[in-house]
């Protein structure tokens, strides 16, 4: 009886929260399709591990979108604690009440909040655990605002996106005078050969034996960025809406999938290349974490503990900061 009455109180609270309208909403099926691409690179074994959900937690999801991370984050409490899922955009708060009722989730509340500053609902909870996945807010207040309704032992975890920098010589990293050798066996319709200049090409003849050489190298450096801004580098990987031929982890194919989706070439061209020659590159340098050193600052400065940040080894090409009220 009690649990038929907990059940009976959620389903009123989740109506009182957001008035439901079945699925009467103008979400482009693209955007769905894309943020679904990107949302499944971010949700790793590894992330859930990071956000270490129990039982009974209260979690908030700022500026959750199509809400596929609110769905798991309800999932993961089976049934237990609460999750709020806030969003500026009505159509999206309407697309996760329709996954909400599909899914069967009793613990899962979308919540339309205003545009400007804190909105009043936030002040309603004390919470576990706040998210914040590629939300930007200017307003350091904002921040100071939402530590009061963090609970004493609660984090904070911040997704940010990690800018892409073109290659420079300290991008390399393997055996050059190996990398020069399979850069030489590129067939001739390779993209990676095809884009090569003809003075590129001669230097690689000429010095095919040299274990380092500044001129090649700079060379190439300067031929891959010239591949990173071409529109059509990329087409010669593609049928369709599909990469062929092309030796992504699965974590790297979900992202490229959705930077394709996104129509971000330069992102999809980089990526290319440095699934090709993985093993001559930095890892860690693929992209640069601009965006997570500004959002430290805000954080800092409106009274957060930093704990800590992950630059790209939990989430692929993502960093994530965490930080507490103390």
């Amino acid at each position: 009886m009690l649990k038929i009455l907990k059940n009976i109180f959620i389903l009123i609270l989740l109506f009182t929260i957001v008035p439901v309208k079945g699925s009467d909403y103008k979400l482009d099926e693209r955007r769905i399709q894309r943020d679904t691409m990107r949302a499944k690179v971010e949700c790793s074994d590894k992330f859930f591990e990071l956000l270490a959900i129990k039982p009974e937690m209260v979690i908030l999801d700022i500026g959750t979108g199509i809400g596929y991370h609110a769905c798991l984050f309800a999932e993961k409490l089976k049934g237990t604690g609460k999750v709020f899922a806030t969003e500026t955009d009505i159509d999206c708060v309407k697309h996760v009440e329709t996954e909400v009722y599909k899914k069967k989730l009793t613990n899962l509340y979308p919540v339309l909040v205003r545009e400007e500053g804190l909105d009043e609902f936030y002040s309603k909870q004390k919470y576990d655990l706040i998210t914040l996945i590629h939300v930007e807010i200017e307003d350091v207040n904002y921040f100071k605002k939402l530590k009061e309704f963090l609970k004493e032992d609660g984090r904070i975890i911040y997704v940010y996106h990690i800018s892409m920098t073109l290659f420079n010589p300290y991008d390399f990293t393997g055996n050059f005078k190996e990398f020069i050798r399979e850069l030489s066996m590129e067939p001739a319709d390779s993209p990676f050969s095809k884009y090569l200049s003809e003075a590129t090409r001669e230097l690689i003849k000429q010095n095919s034996e040299i274990s380092n050489n500044e001129v090649l190298l700079n060379a190439i450096i300067n031929d891959f960025n010239m591949m990173i801004s071409n529109k059509n580098f990329s087409n010669d990987f593609i049928n369709g809406t599909v990469f062929k031929n092309v030796n992504f982890l699965k974590e790297e194919a979900y992202f490229a999938e959705w930077s394709m989706l996104w129509e971000s070439k330069n992102r999809t061209n980089k990526l290319l290349i440095f699934q090709r020659f993985r093993n001559y590159f930095n890892k860690d340098k693929i992209f640069t974490y601009n965006l997570g050193l500004t959002y430290k600052k805000k954080f800092e400065e409106a009274g957060y503990k930093f704990k800590k940040e992950y630059k790209g080894d939990i989430i692929p090409f993502q960093g994530i900061l965490i930080f507490t009220a103390k």
